[in-house]
């Protein structure tokens, strides 16, 4: 058999109150992506964007963050990435890694 195209499917599972409130399914690469089919979907159902959606880092873009100001819903680790020096300066955060002529280096 010989299999010509790799299909990737990411999932997404938005709960409330220990509720699934919705299940959506995407072709998307990475998750960064499903987050505004996501956030529509929700909307689409119930009427309303969630206040305070708590993802995953792989949600967190430039583009999510958007989105999310323009429609009035708390961006959860906004803060933390912008304030927070801890956070900010940990050596073992790829955005950290020193880069040489070999590549990416982490202290690890």
């Amino acid at each position: 058999m010989f299999i010509s195209e790799i299909i990737n499917i990411s999932d997404s599972v938005l709960v409330s109150d220990h509720i699934i409130a919705v299940v959506d399914v995407n072709h998307f690469r990475s998750d960064m992506n499903c987050f505004k089919p996501l956030m529509e979907k929700f909307k689409s159902i119930y009427g309303f964007y969630p206040k305070y959606p708590t993802a995953g880092a792989g949600y967190g873009s430039y583009n999510n963050y958007i989105y999310c100001q323009e429609h009035s819903i708390e961006k959860s680790m906004f803060k933390k990435e912008t304030t927070d020096q801890k956070y900010r300066n940990n050596p073992f955060r790829a955005v950290n890694f020193k880069i040489d002529d070999e590549g990416f280096f982490c202290k690890n």
